[in-house]
């Protein structure tokens, strides 16, 4: 089982996305969630976090800027960004960062389990 941070400094699509992840719950269990960078990267060094699913927009650090980090500091760590933003240049960036998948919001249900049923997989590939 793969424990999940959850991301996002709107309540409410906080609570949406860690509905939708629980939906998977023989492979997913969200362990944290925050809602600024400064709580995200507390609370990764402190926990063992296989997976951060992180809207892209956020006071403090954006989605972007915490990838960055943690692709630095805990490599093991995956990352997934969720945005509202319809802009190459933020795809882009998370490309370049090594981010696993890029979802855009409104987050539609189907997709996002498809998503996450790929990135089980991606995962215990890596670790075997």
């Amino acid at each position: 089982m793969y424990r999940v941070m959850v991301v996002d400094d709107e309540p409410q699509a906080l609570k949406s996305v860690c509905r939708l992840v629980e939906r998977r719950k023989d492979e997913f269990v969200v362990a944290a969630t925050a809602e600024d960078g400064q709580e995200v990267l507390q609370k990764a060094r402190e926990s063992v976090i296989d997976l951060i699913i992180c809207d892209i927009k956020m006071p403090i650090l954006s989605g972007t800027e915490l990838a960055e980090i943690i692709q630095r500091e805990l490599p093991e760590i995956c990352f997934i960004i969720i945005s509202g933003y319809d802009d190459f240049a933020y795809m882009k960036k998370a490309i370049q960062l090594g981010v696993i998948n890029y979802i855009k919001k409104p987050i539609l249900q189907q997709e996002f389990t498809d998503m996450l049923r790929d990135v089980c997989r991606q995962l215990d590939e890596e670790r075997e």
